[in-house]
């Protein structure tokens, strides 16, 4: 932001002092306009970034939830046709003995 890129070096130093001013109790309608307003910019960016990474780490979140939910729908798909799967081989196993001893 042009508020800490001065091209002489002294904007990025006059927010600093304004900061360390402001961290130590000063009256901030003291501070010159620029002053004002770069740290009015720089809390508009950072509420700008707060929100952004709240919406990354919810989406996360979210995205994280659906996928345990598709793996446990998963999970539970893979016992039912598993547990299919052995009741049909088991009566064909018993179809198969009773054919035997015919």
């Amino acid at each position: 932001s042009e508020c800490f890129c001065g091209e002489d070096g002294t904007a990025d130093v006059e927010v600093e002092k304004a900061i360390d001013y402001l961290c130590q109790g000063g009256n901030y309608l003291e501070l010159s306009i620029e002053a004002r307003l770069c740290i009015l910019r720089l809390l508009i960016d950072a509420a700008y970034d707060t929100v952004t990474v709240f919406q990354v780490v919810d989406s996360n979140h979210r995205q994280r939830i659906s996928a345990a939910r598709a793996l446990d729908t998963e999970q539970r798909r893979a016992r039912k046709e598993a547990k299919e799967k052995a009741a049909s081989d088991e009566a064909a196993a018993r179809q198969d003995l009773v054919d035997e001893i015919r």
